[in-house]
Formats: structure tokens, C-alpha cells, sequence
């Protein structure tokens, strides 16, 4: 048997889905061409749509189940009063911050297993890589009590009144994430249609985010 990436015991590993399996489903039901953009440094791909979104074996059922429940909330307490209400006052607790780091330290874990992240442009860019996600790990866990300097800032998005009809269902009906890199920068984005999510690895002057960090308190 393989080892789960989250709790490192060797168990059974489910199909897991790398970004919410809730919302690629409900793409199919408001789009004909819903897809996905995934991009790095090194990589610039436009995927066509796939059935439940990017999947590999990733995941013991066990914490598939936990890191399940974070999306649930999510999708149930954010994403839906935001999106579908127009509620521009959420009130959260610690799972939104559960949920924003499972879903970079998924992205991260894969950018670095399926791309070309090596430390040829940026020395030690790898390295910085895995210290985040094993931080982001053991919160995940409950070993560690917040993620420490990797944040979590949430981004929700107003679509401009000049888009074109092109451009609203660009970003209505898609979901993107890349690993930003450069000399001083280091990001995990993702978008789930309007609510964007950056993960902080390294980012100078990081407290003039401070608004948009998502907190454990």
C-alpha cells in the first residue's frame, strides 16, 4: 500500500480530487464549456473539463473525509451566501482557514509531483515549496495550532460592469490555480469562479495583506 499524504500512514488511497469536487459538479450544471486553467512558471496549460476536475491517489478515506467536511462548510457557509445571495458579510470560524489551506497545500503538492518546479531559475524554490506544505500539513492535522507565516488571504471578486459577455463567463464558469514564483515572491492561487484563495510562501511587506488574511480567532 501507498502512504497518505496528509497523515503518512500506509492505508488505501482514494482518488482524490485535487480541487472541490462539489464545485466542478455544479459547473456542469450552469455550463456547456466549463474548464480549467492550471499554470506555472514553467507550465501554461488550458485543460479541457474533466467528469469531477483533476484527480490522483492522494489521500487515505479517512482524511479524504476530513478535508470533505472543510469543503462542505465552505461551499455551505461562503460560497453560496456570497455567491447566489449576494451576502457581503459572512461571518466565519476555523474552518474557512481549514479549507484555504487544504486546498494549497493540494495544489502545491501537486504542482510539484506534475510540473516542471525545479530549482533551475529559483535555487531553493523547492525547498521553500515542501516547508510550507508540511507546515500546512500538520495543521491540518491539529498538530499545529495555526499555519505560522503561511497565510491564508481570501479574495472575493466583483465582476467589472465592463466586461464583455466573453470575459463574465471566463470568470463564472471556470477554475484556475497556479504556484506564482518570482525572486521574492512565492504564491499558491487558486480561483473557484469569483472567490480567489492565495496561500502565502514567501511574500516581502506581507503585512499590507493584512485585511484579507483569513484568521484562526
Amino acid at each position: 500500500m501507498k502512504e497518505c499524504a496528509l497523515c503518512q500512514e500506509s492505508k488505501p488511497l482514494q482518488n482524490s480530487h485535487i480541487l472541490p469536487k462539489n464545485h466542478f459538479r455544479d459547473l456542469m450544471g450552469i455550463s456547456k464549456k466549463p474548464h480549467l486553467l492550471y499554470r506555472t512558471n514553467t507550465d501554461n496549460k488550458s485543460t479541457n473539463f474533466v467528469q469531477d476536475g483533476l484527480k490522483t491517489e492522494l489521500l487515505c478515506f479517512d482524511c479524504e473525509q476530513r478535508l470533505g467536511r472543510y469543503e462542505n462548510s465552505f461551499k455551505r457557509n461562503f460560497f453560496v451566501p456570497f455567491t447566489k445571495r449576494a451576502e457581503r458579510i459572512i461571518v466565519y470560524q476555523e474552518w474557512l482557514l481549514k479549507f484555504a489551506v487544504s486546498l494549497s497545500w493540494r495544489l502545491c503538492l501537486y504542482s510539484l509531483s506534475n510540473s516542471h518546479l525545479g530549482d533551475d531559475s529559483y535555487p531553493g524554490m523547492r525547498e521553500r515549496l515542501l516547508n510550507a506544505v508540511e507546515v500546512w500539513r500538520l495543521y491540518l492535522l491539529d498538530r499545529q495550532d495555526n499555519p505560522g507565516k503561511y497565510e491564508q488571504h481570501i479574495f472575493p471578486l466583483q465582476i467589472p460592469k465592463t466586461y464583455t459577455v466573453r470575459e463574465h463567463r471566463h470568470l463564472t464558469e471556470s477554475i484556475s490555480f497556479w504556484i506564482h514564483v518570482n525572486d521574492d515572491q512565492y504564491l499558491v492561487y487558486s480561483r473557484i469562479q469569483t472567490i480567489a484563495i492565495v496561500g502565502l510562501i514567501e511574500l516581502p511587506n506581507s503585512s499590507k495583506w493584512r485585511s484579507s488574511r483569513i484568521s484562526t480567532n
